[in-house]
């Protein structure tokens, strides 16, 4: 078990401990764990990288990433020309679409203004950035690990800091718990007590991606609710994936499942539920 704070990225990755991210390919799809897709990553996801580095990691964003310059006309030799020019010049280099691009400087504006959200990420030698964590996971027994956005030992507090496209209250819980976000709270809390004896809070920080960027700041407890879940699914996952290794098949359990009945949507039987109390039949 161990906390390395200077670990480049490529190094982590290349680490053959389970992560989160890897818990959440295998929920989504089992086969992922082992056969991860290899679709390209959307502008969108490229971004939050390129964010998270503005923020995070401000002395490396020069060389692994450049923003498109808004070209005029495309049928323009010109215009052609130029594009030619950049792509020489970006070689290497991760590309933000222009568009997206002009959004990073009032995202971070938002954010050192922000009376929560700027004190937990600025300074940024107020603790430690993009820290990898190394532990052996409490009851499974497997070997784990995970990149911390922000480690700070002094306030017992780690941060993760999110782009997203809405901050809408409604929305955002839904979409925390589509990616996962519960999950990535309690591993990263587990990691922590792991490594260091001490339960630390965890503070989500969320920024949305427009002109004119909201931020608000979700605080997770390791004992709350969203956190008790988040363990019991991603250990659940942990002893899903130790017997798939075993049986060596990595099919969906719906995939094996003898005699499966068939179904129509919830809603359609909730609207046509009188039908069976008309006919003394229980729907499923």
């Amino acid at each position: 078990m161990t906390i390395i704070h200077d670990m480049p990225e490529a190094e982590y990755l290349a680490h053959g401990n389970t992560s989160h991210s890897q818990i959440e390919k295998f929920l989504r799809r089992r086969r992922w764990f082992i056969e991860p897709p290899s679709d390209e990553p959307s502008a969108a996801m490229l971004f939050g990288k390129y964010f998270h580095a503005l923020v995070l990691e401000p002395d490396t964003v020069n060389e692994r990433f450049v923003v498109e310059p808004r070209f005029g006309d495309g049928r323009l030799k010109a215009t052609k020309e130029a594009k030619a020019a950049f792509r020489e010049q970006s070689a290497g280099r991760i590309t933000i679409p222009a568009d997206l691009g002009a959004c990073a400087a009032p995202m971070l504006d938002a954010l050192r203004e922000h009376s929560e959200a700027g004190p937990l990420l600025f300074p940024v030698a107020d603790g430690t950035n993009e820290a990898s964590v190394f532990w052996t996971d409490a009851v499974t027994g497997r070997y784990m690990k995970r990149r911390i956005d922000r480690f700070q030992p002094g306030p017992r507090r780690t941060m993760e800091l999110k782009t997203t496209e809405t901050l809408d209250p409604k929305r955002l819980p839904h979409i925390a718990h589509a990616l996962g976000y519960h999950r990535a709270a309690a591993v990263t809390i587990d990691a922590l007590k792991a490594e260091t004896g001490h339960w630390y809070k965890m503070p989500f920080v969320f920024v949305s991606v427009e002109e004119k960027p909201m931020v608000c700041v979700w605080w997770t407890e390791p004992d709350s609710p969203e956190v008790s879940i988040g363990r019991h699914e991603y250990q659940s996952a942990l002893v899903a994936i130790a017997e798939c290794e075993r049986s060596g098949d990595w099919r969906q359990p719906f995939e094996v499942q003898p005699e499966q009945p068939f179904r129509l949507p919830g809603w359609v039987m909730k609207e046509h539920e009188h039908l069976f109390a008309l006919e003394g039949a229980t729907p499923r």
